[in-house]
């Protein structure tokens, strides 16, 4: 089986900085990259409050700090 390709709106959930919130389906990031940036409709929705509560669907870029687990 091969192994999926990385992209920003996957990296997260390989990496060894993430950390799940009890009872949500969010990602926390305890390495946050300052330039992040989250699209626009998920921040007004409350779906990409990072680094603290965010759903990686809704990066924009590719983290700097992205280290695989």
């Amino acid at each position: 089986m091969s192994e999926i390709e990385r992209t920003k709106m996957n990296e997260c959930y390989s990496c060894e900085h993430r950390r799940t919130i009890p009872y949500n389906a969010h990602t926390q990031c305890t390495k946050p990259d300052p330039e992040m940036e989250g699209n626009a409709c998920g921040i007004k929705a409350g779906w990409f409050k990072y680094p603290s509560n965010y759903d990686p669907i809704w990066k924009e870029k590719d983290c700097k700090n992205y280290r695989g687990e």
